[in-house]
């Protein structure tokens, strides 16, 4: 089966600078960060920002090694390219979060002023369980929203920047958490209905997408479809999930979908085709790191294999050969 994308031909209708990323797998990384230019497709890169230095040392079960980033975003508000996710950038884009691990069952918070440079940290352990560590969701207004990087466990939980200070915030049957935006934080759940489970998991393959409302409490079950794993990836401009969809065993071969959820029950197909067809159009996604970003134009999708952009009336389509991952809208 191939993938339903308008061919890359034909004008934009728009100009704009895109900034993208390309990772590095060595050691140390030589990433890099950059503009696209559209439509021209002209490409400007330069060295990826690092961690700041004094804090890039993480340990786990193989012992302390450095600590490098996995994403990059372009804060527009400080007009600079930053070492972490987009949800770990405060809605002003004055600071950044990223979470590190000096010891094996210690986690710490460090809080980064993007102006100056200078680091606050705050001691940042999950008691009940110390193996399992906080991961850094969403900084939110009201604070830095985490999640936790340990299967079978759920939950949501409120860091004050200004003070350390970790509150919990969410139920517990938030398993898998899959996104944080806004005021709406979205995770999976097992239907117990469900006749052809997905295999795999300590809580089942999650084949619904629920979202809950912080502000009034409410949960809202989005999307059921027996027999698939789902997976939140990115929420677009108007706070919409998209989410992917998997079929049969989750292999290369295996029949998968983006969907772009409008309203609980609602859907439009951004894409249908193989597993290994979706991953040459967007990076393999997990939780707390980037993904597809959505703006006024759509959402934009990064792989090696080219940049592509998804916009309702159009749908799907490569706009580059130029590899690398968003990091943020376009500028």
């Amino acid at each position: 089966m191939t993938p339903e994308l308008p061919p890359p031909t034909g004008p934009l209708g728009f100009s704009c600078k895109l900034p993208i990323y390309r990772l590095d797998s060595n050691t140390p990384p030589k990433s890099q960060v950059g503009f696209l230019s559209l439509p021209d497709g002209a490409v400007t890169l330069q060295p990826a920002p690092t961690l700041p230095a004094g804090s890039v040392i993480t340990v786990d079960q193989t012992g302390p090694k450095p600590l490098y980033p996995s994403a990059f975003y372009f804060d527009r508000a400080a007009a600079t390219w930053v070492p972490v996710t987009r949800g770990a950038v405060s809605p002003d884009g004055t600071h950044y979060a990223y979470m590190s691990f000096p010891a094996l069952e210690r986690g710490v918070m460090n809080v980064v002023d993007v102006a100056t440079g200078a680091v606050r940290t705050y001691p940042a352990t999950y008691a009940a369980f110390n193996y399992a560590r906080y991961l850094v969701m969403d900084y939110a207004k009201e604070g830095i929203y985490l999640g936790l990087a340990y299967e079978g466990l759920g939950g949501i939980w409120l860091l004050d920047p200004n003070v350390g200070a970790i509150r919990d915030v969410g139920p517990y049957y938030f398993y898998p958490l899959m996104a944080v935006a806004g005021s709406a934080v979205w995770f999976g759940t097992a239907n117990p209905a469900d006749p052809n489970p997905a295999p795999g998991g300590l809580a089942g393959t999650p084949d619904s997408v629920d979202s809950f409302n912080f502000i009034n409490g409410s949960r809202t079950p989005w999307l059921y479809l027996p027999g698939t794993f789902v997976q939140v990836v990115a929420v677009d401009a108007a706070g919409h999930p998209v989410v992917l969809v998997g079929h049969g065993s989750g292999s290369s071969e295996s029949n998968a979908e983006l969907l772009l959820l409008t309203s609980p029950g609602a859907a439009q197909q951004i894409f249908h085709g193989t597993m290994a067809e979706l991953n040459s159009i967007t990076r393999s996604i997990s939780i707390g790191f980037s993904g597809p970003i959505a703006d006024s134009r759509g959402i934009w999708f990064g792989s090696p294999a080219g940049t592509y952009l998804y916009s309702p009336g159009v749908g799907m389509r490569k706009v580059s050969d130029q590899a690398g991952y968003p990091g943020n809208g376009c500028v």
